[in-house]
């Protein structure tokens, strides 16, 4: 699989960006007043992608939809990677 190109997170302003080292799997994570916004992009094939965009209003509600994604067996530095960058959002 062709090396897909990535986002720097000095590329937006309060934007992390979180890339498996294959390419396939991209997590952009911004902080705003209100949470965290996570968008999860997984491409599946050259022509082909998923993306998804998420808002969390608390840490609770992002551990439940991240404990459910199987991907993070396949990608456990990049799932360790976005817990670490979305629990610092919600820190007190």
């Amino acid at each position: 699989m062709r090396q897909r190109s990535t986002v720097s997170s000095d590329a937006v302003d309060r934007l992390t960006s979180i890339n498996s080292d294959d390419g396939a799997l991209a997590f952009l994570v911004r902080r705003d007043g209100r949470g965290a916004y996570v968008e999860r992009v997984q491409h599946l094939s050259e022509i082909k992608m998923v993306s998804h965009i998420m808002r969390f209003d608390d840490l609770e509600s992002f551990v439940r939809v991240y404990e459910t994604d199987d991907l993070r067996f396949t990608y456990p530095l990049v799932y360790w990677r976005l817990r670490q960058v979305v629990e610092e959002i919600f820190e007190p």
